[in-house]
């Protein structure tokens, strides 16, 4: 980002010029949903809607066990009581993105 200022000494204002430039723009290159039956497995991929080549939001990732929650009742039982937890990994010389979603059994308390 560079900003350029421009100063108007009469009225005492400056005006900023702002110049963004983007890094690079980064596509899925896969998900892979970790510790799920392949019925579940099955499941998650109807609902998953990023597709491989796709611009990458991590954003989507992060709210996406909600949305599929909302959508499938059937996910909404099956993840009952479990951790969700996934792990991006990018890689700077293709600019793609791995995504790998952690689904654990949480620990019951006594």
């Amino acid at each position: 980002m560079h900003l350029t200022p421009e100063f108007d000494e009469a009225s005492g204002t400056v005006n900023y010029t702002v110049e963004v430039e983007p890094g690079p723009i980064y596509h899925l290159a896969f998900v892979k949903f970790e510790n799920v039956s392949d019925e579940l497995r099955s499941r998650l991929m109807r609902v998953w809607q990023m597709l491989p080549g796709d611009t990458f939001d991590e954003s989507y990732v992060a709210s996406f066990i909600i949305r599929a929650q909302k959508e499938d009742m059937v996910l909404m039982q099956s993840l009952s009581g479990v951790k969700i937890t996934y792990e991006v990994r990018a890689d700077q010389q293709t600019h793609e993105v791995n995504c790998v979603i952690h689904f654990t059994k949480a620990r019951q308390t006594p």
